[in-house]
């Protein structure tokens, strides 16, 4: 036996309390709500597939230039790495950025004679007056770095942006005055090249401290401080991604390379014997089929629409005169 209930009130009763509390339309919104979160989630998970690619850039290339440093610093590298924790506030560079620079200015520095227990000391110093120039004359800290290293080694040009000048003459009698008896040795040169910015770049000195307040100061420590969260977000993802290419490298690759030559050797003799099925037997019927066509079938379609052409044709020709005489008797019958 079935039992059929009516349903229908019920079914408007619920409907008229849906619309009356507002319920209705609390689903609506959980509708729109859902839909709105999916996009947003969506996004959220680009953007961190974003980051997370940026920070494995930002980790790999701090890793490279953290080694530089010990290569450049030896036993001493653990001062500039302590200068680079604290790089971002204190000069406007992430570590990275700084490392690279250090490992520039401490390599120049280092070949002009300044002693390993005092070149972290005097490279940062360097760097900092590069920030100072910076929060003085514009630019970015890195680019003022540059211009020093450049003066380091001859090139004067770019220093000049800052309000340092540079003349040979200058350099030959600072050399001398600092008790170098030959003033074209390249350690005395640098060394007075060194002394002069010094002197010319007073005025700059701890300006990059006292520019704390300015947009500019501001955006650069913002850009370095996110580029060293970049590389820490990264820097946790390095060892995973560090295994696997091992793992890549060590056993899939040769998996594969084995895996193409197993089946180039097992495939090997029926692509030979394909090939000789073809050589023999394939190619033969085509070049029979292709004379055939040739030699009998077109030869014999040319000669069959010459026949239709000469026979068929006056024919052809005759029907219309046919309709005309026999066209009235036809409709009559």
């Amino acid at each position: 036996v079935s039992v059929l209930a009516d349903t229908s009130q019920f079914r408007r009763a619920m409907s008229d309390v849906g619309s009356a509390s507002g319920l209705s339309r609390l689903g609506s919104i959980a509708k729109d709500v859902g839909r709105a979160a999916a996009v947003g989630l969506a996004a959220a998970g680009t953007a961190a597939t974003a980051v997370a690619a940026k920070g494995v850039s930002a980790a790999a290339d701090l890793e490279q230039s953290y080694g530089a440093i010990d290569d450049v610093f030896k036993d001493y590298a653990s001062t500039a790495h302590d200068y680079a924790s604290k790089a971002s506030r204190s000069v406007g560079l992430s570590a990275n950025s700084y490392n690279e620079l250090a490992t520039l200015i401490g390599a120049q520095l280092k070949n002009a004679g300044v002693s390993m227990s005092e070149l972290g000391g005097k490279t940062n110093d360097l760097i900092t007056l590069g920030a100072d120039l910076s929060a003085m004359f514009g630019g970015t800290t890195a680019e003022a770095v540059a211009a020093l290293s450049s003066a380091l080694k001859g090139e004067r040009d770019p220093i000049e942006r800052y309000g340092v000048t540079l003349k040979q003459a200058s350099i030959d009698a600072k050399a001398a005055q600092l008790g170098f008896t030959d003033v074209k040795d390249a350690q005395a040169q640098q060394a007075a090249t060194l002394a002069l910015i010094a002197e010319q770049t007073t005025d700059a000195a701890g300006k990059f401290s006292r520019e704390a307040n300015t947009f500019a100061h501001v955006k650069q420590v913002a850009t370095a401080t996110l580029e060293d969260w970049a590389a820490k977000i990264g820097t946790r993802l390095l060892p995973t991604l560090t295994t696997m290419g091992t793992w890549l490298v060590d056993t899939g690759m040769p998996a594969v390379e084995r895996f193409a030559s197993t089946v180039a050797t097992k495939a090997s003799p029926y692509l030979d014997a394909a090939s000789q099925i073809i050589t023999t037997k394939v190619v033969p019927a085509v070049k029979e089929a292709a004379s055939w066509v040739t030699t009998t079938a077109l030869p014999a379609a040319q000669h069959i629409a010459t026949e239709i052409s000469e026979h068929l044709g006056p024919v052809l020709k005759q029907v219309p005169d046919l309709l005309r005489d026999w066209g009235p008797t036809i409709l009559t019958a």
